[in-house]
């Protein structure tokens, strides 16, 4: 994809075209986020809807709901991780929540490299080179090393890869394996919990408060940790 040239005040060109791949981008996302809102469900009310349309339907709809929700981004896609465990197991549930995160990863990339990102380079100036020049030393194990840790935010990472010139390779042969391994680890610690949390009903409130604290403490550690990466390489 070409890269849009920096002007003399030191801002990239932001135009008619730019502005409008930012509203398609802006208008996908509403709309992914007006349309998952629809499952505003309780853990039983998903593993009730799963038991009436069979087991392969429901790895479908699991997986790719769970894609859908993790795109918007809206909160209560955890919701999903505890029923997939639930219902399919530890193998299955790894392999349908995967799934989706990886569906999500790809849009989010897309979505942000196509739509947001002349924006931010327009936003930023001459910033915005300095972050490209280290976007494009992440390498494939950079990015397999970055899904791994724990205070890594997935979508926001997502996002944040598209907003960059880091390549696409690079984000795609890191985010296969380092998903699959952080999801499995995750999906085995729910398949222990699961149950509990089904006989507690929890629901999408009590998911959304604890995704939100979560959020919270994922971002600020991983602008910590970038933080110092950066003076590292400054060094």
């Amino acid at each position: 994809m070409t890269e849009a040239q920096p002007t003399q005040s030191g801002r990239r060109k932001f135009g008619l075209r730019e502005l409008c791949n930012l509203l398609v981008a802006l208008l996908a996302l509403a709309l992914l986020t007006i349309y998952a809102r629809r499952f505003d469900l309780s853990l039983e009310a998903v593993r009730t809807h799963a038991a009436l349309i069979g087991p392969v339907r429901s790895f479908v709809f699991i997986s790719l709901l769970y894609g859908l929700i993790s795109t918007a981004p809206i909160p209560g896609r955890d919701l999903f991780k505890i029923a997939a465990a639930v219902i399919f197991g530890w193998l299955w549930s790894t392999l349908a929540i995967w799934i989706g995160e990886m569906v999500s990863a790809l849009a989010s990339f897309w979505l942000a490299r196509i739509g947001g990102r002349s924006a931010v380079g327009w936003i930023l100036g001459t910033r915005a080179d300095t972050i490209d020049r280290m976007a494009i030393k992440f390498s494939p194990w950079a990015v397999f090393v970055a899904r791994l840790l724990p205070i890594t935010p997935y979508r926001y990472f997502n996002l944040a890869c598209g907003l960059t010139a880091m390549p696409f390779g690079n984000y795609l042969v890191g985010s296969i394996p380092g998903t699959l391994l952080r999801t499995a680890f995750f999906q085995y610690l729910l398949v222990l919990g699961g149950a509990w949390l089904i006989s507690e009903n929890v629901g999408l409130g009590t998911v959304f408060a604890v995704g939100m604290v979560l959020a919270v403490l994922l971002v600020g550690g991983w602008g910590l940790w970038m933080r110092r990466r950066m003076k590292r390489d400054q060094a």
